[in-house]
């Protein structure tokens, strides 16, 4: 879903080189691992855009 959302935002597929889930990793509320502030995700793009 992510990806998509970034191509249709402009993003050019090629860019995307890594998109991971960061609730299981890092949740920020431990108390509760299914909290709506550990729903996120980390995205790396390549490159400049141009």
């Amino acid at each position: 879903m992510a990806s998509y959302m970034l191509t249709r935002a402009g993003i050019d597929e090629a860019r995307i080189a890594r998109i991971e889930g960061a609730a299981d990793r890092m949740p920020r509320n431990t108390a509760d691992p299914k909290a709506p502030e550990n729903r996120r995700i980390e995205i790396l793009l390549q490159g400049a855009p141009g």
